[in-house]
């Protein structure tokens, strides 16, 4: 008979369930990283000297084969116990070994099925696509194993990862919600630690939530890595971001010490300052600077700059009065 569908988690380690069984340990390393191979390849009919050239590189083939023979053994023994069909989970022959799409499920067989719906071209409803990719992606492949292929694996599946992260952090941006955004900044930076539009995407999302404090301090990290990375200063355009973004600060730091004492006198006419009112005049209340009608300045724009990015439309308020 054929047991419980197997799954098969690869992101932050191997581990294989089937219901409520779970197995996390095998025979060797060597062993696990063939199962790893296998479902990376889900259905896949591979030859023998391919996981030898995979797995045990140094090994000379003839000691190869033997290697790959005994991981199929034991992994057979884990996945087709007493009661189960010969080959039901493990497809293998004299000269190819695979794992059936029909036994076995993978993580990643779902993250890159919703990543390729996600890169379809044409596609609608893109922003919706990336976050249901975005939400299957638990940790890189294999973390741990250094083999030639699981870093090519893990490489590309962290370059996906950015793809969509930078797309839903710019999308998310352009709907207006800053603040989710920025998360996706951040776990942009995580993924991508070393290009420096990531950290220009967490900036542009805290300029348009306002916190510009905190955007600068991005642009200083990024300064930091740039130079301990690279020995290179941030780029001009990096640079005139922080620069606006600095500038966006002061006006707004102005703003929010900026008072207006309003004061009335016993007709309860509204009189600004200056206006020749005693202020020690008996009977003078002091007004809210909310309630006078203050014009507010037009919205200030970041300049354009070569960024492959939207820029983001910063909110400051003047303070003009009207006399």
């Amino acid at each position: 008979m054929l047991l419980q569908k197997w799954h098969l988690s690869l992101m932050n380690g191997i581990v294989l369930s089937n219901g409520n069984k779970e197995i996390r340990k095998f025979r060797t390393q060597k062993t696990g990283e063939l199962l790893a191979y296998l479902a990376y390849h889900l259905g896949r009919a591979i030859q023998r000297e391919e996981l030898v050239d995979a797995i045990w590189p140094d090994y000379e083939l003839e000691a190869g084969r033997a290697s790959v023979r005994t991981a199929v053994s034991s992994l057979r023994r884990q996945l087709e116990p007493p009661g189960t069909v010969t080959n039901s989970v493990i497809i293998s022959d004299r000269s190819t070994v695979a794992l059936a799409s029909a036994a076995v499920s993978t993580d990643v067989q779902r993250f890159v099925t919703a990543y390729g719906a996600y890169s379809q071209l044409g596609c609608t409803d893109r922003l919706q696509l990336a976050l249901n990719a975005i939400g299957l992606y638990s940790g890189d492949l294999l973390p741990g194993c250094y083999s030639d292929w699981a870093v090519a694996a893990r490489e590309e599946m962290q370059s996906w990862q950015s793809e969509l992260l930078r797309d839903a952090a710019m999308l998310t941006l352009a709907a207006g919600d800053a603040e989710q955004a920025h998360r996706y900044a951040l776990r942009l930076i995580k993924v991508d630690p070393l290009v420096e539009s990531s950290y220009l995407l967490a900036m542009k999302a805290l300029a348009k939530a306002e916190r510009y404090g905190e955007a600068l301090q991005v642009f200083e990290e990024w300064r930091c890595v740039s130079e301990r990375e690279f020995d290179l200063p941030p780029s001009r355009s990096a640079r005139e971001i922080a620069r606006q973004v600095e500038c966006a600060s002061e006006r707004y730091a102005d703003l929010n010490n900026f008072t207006v004492s309003v004061r009335t006198d016993n007709s309860n006419k509204v009189l600004l300052p200056g206006s020749g009112v005693n202020p020690r005049q008996e009977n003078t209340d002091i007004v809210e600077a909310e309630s006078a009608q203050i014009p507010k300045a037009p919205p200030v724009e970041l300049a354009a700059t070569n960024v492959g990015i939207p820029l983001v439309l910063t909110r400051f308020f003047g303070r003009q009065l009207e006399a």
